[in-house]
């Protein structure tokens, strides 16, 4: 059975959601302000950063749904992804401008990287061979982290990126969706061979989660003031659904208010939108873009992640 793992940045908790009912079925207490949230690719384990004071992550053992261990990175926490062979988490640190590296296995931090910015988001490639930072400052860019040797290769994007970026891969590995929080949105699509710019997309007001599909070629991005301006965001939240064959975008979904979190089942059949600013997960049916608000009165909600729950089976989809 599948659950969905919602970090909920206003109350130092995880909600559980039983996806098979999408009803809530546990509440874990975690650190304070929790944000970034990723599960192993066994399902056993969700890390949840704890973005507020204590520069941690916690360790969820999903079959008991209880945090079983705390590990302490830089500060500020926020962004954290597993790479998908289970090896390794990544967590960027947005006080430090660095990104530490975990062993899984020992829970311990093995390197800290330095970034040369404020990591806002983190992705990780396929073949778990590069772990892609992205870096907040006056000239934004990604930095590229090669996790054999745990240091950055190259980066990119600066003088094209404005702001942000936040970032997902394909599941080929072919390409990196950048989005940036302006008026109009903007994604940029970067080559992984090269690193160059191969297109721009136009989406709605202030782009910033954004993932991609599991099955399918579609990346879809969340819009967190709809189709506000001069910052001014919008009751309703907008998700803009990218084909990737032809880099334009082919719907626009209505969810909750502020959309701040956004994450692909393992199946890719749906995607659950954390609303921060009303609290609740919109739920919409990838197949027909059809919406659900199942859960509601969550306190600010932000990071969505997929696992087993407790007595699941062991199988999961990583999401950042």
């Amino acid at each position: 059975m599948t659950y969905a793992y919602v970090a909920n940045s206003g109350s130092d908790t995880v909600t559980v959601i039983d996806t098979s009912t999408n009803t809530v079925s546990d509440t874990i207490t975690v650190g304070g302000q929790p944000w970034g949230i990723a599960a192993t690719p066994d399902g056993t384990h969700v890390y949840v950063t704890n973005s507020s004071y204590s520069g941690t992550v916690a360790v969820i053992d999903t079959s008991t749904n209880t945090v079983s261990d705390t590990i302490t990175v830089g500060g500020y926490p926020e962004p954290i992804v597993i790479t998908p062979d289970g090896k390794h988490a990544y967590v960027g640190n947005t006080n430090d401008h660095t990104v530490s590296a975990i062993d899984t296995s020992t829970h311990s931090v093995i390197a800290t990287i330095s970034v040369g910015g404020t990591p806002v988001a983190l992705a990780v490639s396929p073949d778990s061979a590069h772990v892609y930072a992205g870096i907040a400052t006056t000239n934004p860019f990604v930095s590229v982290i090669a996790t054999a040797t745990n240091s950055v290769v190259t980066t990119f994007g600066a003088g094209v990126l404005t702001v942000g970026p936040w970032l997902t891969v394909t599941s080929d590995g072919n390409y990196i969706y950048a989005s940036q929080e302006v008026l109009p949105g903007i994604v940029r699509v970067y080559s992984t061979a090269s690193y160059s710019l191969d297109a721009t997309i136009t989406v709605q007001a202030d782009p910033l989660p954004i993932a991609a599909s599991p099955t399918g070629p579609y990346v879809y991005v969340a819009n967190t003031c709809g189709t506000g301006a001069g910052g001014i965001c919008q009751t309703v939240g907008t998700v803009s659904v990218i084909d990737t064959s032809t880099q334009s975008v082919v719907q626009t979904v209505n969810v909750g208010w502020g959309p701040d979190g956004l994450a692909f089942t393992p199946d890719g059949t749906s995607v659950y939108v954390a609303n921060t600013s009303d609290g609740s997960i919109s739920v919409i049916d990838t197949a027909t873009y059809s919406v659900q608000t199942p859960v509601t009165g969550l306190p600010y909600p932000n990071g969505v992640a997929f696992a087993s729950g407790p007595k699941g089976h062991n199988w999961a989809w990583i999401i950042a």
